[in-house]
């Protein structure tokens, strides 16, 4: 059965789908698009329901390798992009070939302060466990394992640091991370 809500039904002629983004997942360049399943053409009273899709993905003169190694992140971008192809690595394994990454922890002022910020892995935490004195809590715990076993510049931010910048401002504010 299939109940269709009027109010929520996008109405396009013949837009069948569009570039929502392009970006970056760690290394990895993708390109996310919607597909619309249901249209309706108000002025031939038609509505039509796709249900099967072809997506082929091609590369005309690529200038990098088309499938770039997200390290331990493999898993998730198996699981997010179409033409991924898995090496097998997951977040147990150990790829720091590099040494050990470092350890930061970031209290912002303004949300350009965002742009300062370094990591290969960022932990955003609540207030109870933002304490970089402590060695001892789970968060450094967190953070040292990543550091020395996978070789990450690990970032920590107290998630209430961050929404406290969006009081009173605008709602459209963005915060970029390198």
């Amino acid at each position: 059965m299939i109940i269709l809500f009027i109010k929520q039904i996008r109405i396009t002629l013949l837009l069948l789908d569009e570039v929502k983004s392009v970006g970056y997942f760690r290394d990895q360049k993708y390109l996310e698009i919607i597909i619309y399943p249901v249209q309706f053409n108000p002025v031939q009273n038609e509505l039509t329901v796709n249900t099967k899709y072809n997506v082929e993905v091609t590369f005309t003169n690529p200038t990098t390798s088309v499938n770039v190694s997200t390290g331990v992140f493999n898993s998730v971008a198996s699981g997010m992009f179409l033409n991924y192809t898995s090496n097998g690595m997951s977040a147990s394994t150990n790829d720091n070939v590099q040494g050990n990454g470092q350890i930061n922890w970031y209290t912002m002022t303004s949300t350009q302060d965002a742009e300062n910020i370094i990591g290969d892995y960022l932990i955003l935490t609540h207030g109870n466990f933002y304490d970089p004195n402590n060695q001892n809590n789970a968060v450094y715990e967190i953070a040292e394992h990543r550091a020395i076993y996978n070789g990450f510049d690990v970032a920590i931010v107290d998630v209430q640091n961050v929404l406290g910048l969006f009081n009173d401002g605008p709602e459209d504010q963005t915060l970029f991370f390198n």
